[in-house]
C-alpha cells in the first residue's frame, strides 16, 4: 500500500499545484475538473478494495464525491463557453445529491450495531452543535437568501439549502472527531477532507470570497481528493478485520 499510496499523493499534489498556475479559462476548469473527477474514480477503486461486507457506508461517500464532480462538469460546461449557468439548474441537482450520498455514508458508519446501545451523549454533541451551525449560517446566509425577493422561491429554497446541509455536515464530523471509535471509522482524511470542503464553503458566505477564488478552488479540490483517499485509507484499515455476519452494516459511527 505505501507505493501505490505515494504514487496516488504525488499525482493529486502535481494536479493541484497545476491549478496554483492554471486557474483561469480552459485550463483552470480543466485542472479544477481533473482533481474532483479524478476524486470520483479514485473513490470508486477503494470502495471495490473494501471486503463486501464493509462497503456499502463508501458506496455512499463514493456516489457523494461523483456527484460533485458531475456537478461541478456541468457548471464549467457553462463557464467555457462564457455562459451564465442557470440557477436552480442541472448541476444544482448533483451538488444536493453529493451531500446525500455523504451524509447518509457518514450515518451508516456512525451509527451503532445491533449488539451496541444508541450514544446518547453523541446525539446531543451533534444536536448542540447543528443547533450553533444552523444560527451561524442563517445570521450570515439563509437570512438574506430567504427574504430576497428578487429571486423565485424555488431558488431561494435552494440556496437556502446548501448552508443548512454544510451545518448538518459540520455536527456530524464534529462527532466523528469527539469520538475515537468514530476516527478510526471514518478516517484522517475523511474528517480533513469535509473540513476542507465546509471551510471553502463558509468562507464563500462572505464578500472576500471574490479575492480568494483560488484558494478556495484548492479547498474544495483537496477536499474531495482527501475524501476519496479515505476510502483507500479504511481499506487498509480493515485489513484483518472481519466482515459482520448477517449484515453489511458497519457498526461504527461516523457523520460529518
Amino acid at each position: 500500500p505505501s507505493g501505490t499510496a505515494m504514487a496516488l499523493v504525488a499525482a493529486a499534489a502535481l494536479v493541484v499545484l497545476s491549478h496554483l498556475w492554471l486557474d483561469e479559462g480552459v485550463a483552470g476548469q480543466a485542472t479544477y475538473l481533473l482533481a474532483t473527477l479524478g476524486a470520483s474514480v479514485l473513490a470508486w477503486v477503494g470502495v471495490a478494495r473494501h471486503p463486501p461486507g464493509l462497503r456499502r457506508p463508501w458506496v455512499y461517500v463514493a456516489a457523494g464525491v461523483t456527484a460533485s464532480g458531475a456537478a461541478d462538469a456541468i457548471y464549467a460546461s457553462y463557464v467555457v463557453r462564457d455562459l451564465t449557468p442557470p440557477e436552480p439548474g442541472l448541476a444544482d441537482v448533483f451538488w444536493v445529491a453529493s451531500y446525500v450520498g455523504l451524509l447518509l455514508g457518514l450515518l451508516l458508519l456512525l451509527l451503532p450495531s445491533g449488539r451496541e446501545r444508541i450514544d446518547l451523549d453523541g446525539l446531543i454533541d451533534i444536536a448542540v452543535v447543528g443547533t450553533i451551525g444552523l444560527l451561524f449560517v442563517w445570521r450570515f446566509s439563509i437570512e438574506g437568501t430567504v427574504s430576497d425577493e428578487s429571486t423565485s422561491v424555488g431558488a431561494r429554497a435552494l440556496l437556502a439549502a446548501y448552508p443548512l446541509l454544510d451545518a448538518v455536515l459540520m455536527a456530524l464530523m464534529f462527532r466523528a472527531v469527539a469520538s475515537r471509535r468514530a476516527r478510526a471509522s471514518v478516517g484522517s482524511l475523511f474528517v480533513l477532507g469535509i473540513t476542507g470542503w465546509l471551510v471553502a464553503d463558509f468562507v464563500w458566505l462572505f464578500e472576500v470570497a471574490d479575492s480568494l477564488v483560488v484558494w478556495l478552488d484548492l479547498g474544495w479540490m483537496v477536499g474531495a481528493l482527501l475524501i476519496a483517499g479515505a476510502v483507500w485509507q479504511t481499506v487498509w484499515a480493515d485489513v484483518g478485520t472481519p466482515e459482520p455476519e448477517g449484515s453489511e452494516r458497519v457498526g461504527v459511527w461516523r457523520v460529518a
